[in-house]
């Protein structure tokens, strides 16, 4: 995958993977989330609890928000209401099964990925 560097300045270049990721496959690039290897014991009741955890974070977001210098309070605010995802959906789901999958297309893993199980 060939992508050109987003310059800023003189001295650093950045890469926005999620638009590469996006340009590449069509698919949204998932930066973060939780993963419970199958052998735990109880993997459903772990990702039930994770989930409300999730849940009262989301309810208390504006006092997150409120909590930083003031400055900075409009870009988490954004930040926190427009650019993150707190649930996966579909097409999320989708690109995230592939990944496995192209790094060992391109020689980034030795062994091919098992299929993802979401719960």
């Amino acid at each position: 995958m060939a992508f050109s560097p987003l310059v800023r300045g003189d001295r650093y270049h950045y890469y926005d993977l999620g638009e590469a990721w996006q340009r590449s496959t069509g698919l949204p690039f998932v930066f973060a989330l939780w993963a419970i290897n199958p052998n735990t014991a109880n993997p459903d009741r772990l990702a039930n609890l994770l989930r409300s955890w999730m849940e009262a974070g989301i309810t208390c977001l504006d006092e997150i928000i409120a909590e930083q210098p003031l400055d900075f309070q409009p870009e988490a605010r954004r930040y926190l209401r427009e650019h993150i995802s707190f649930e996966m959906q579909s097409a999320d789901r989708e690109g995230l099964a592939l990944y496995g999958p192209k790094l060992f297309e391109h020689g980034l893993i030795s062994k091919a990925p098992g299929n993802l199980t979401f719960v």
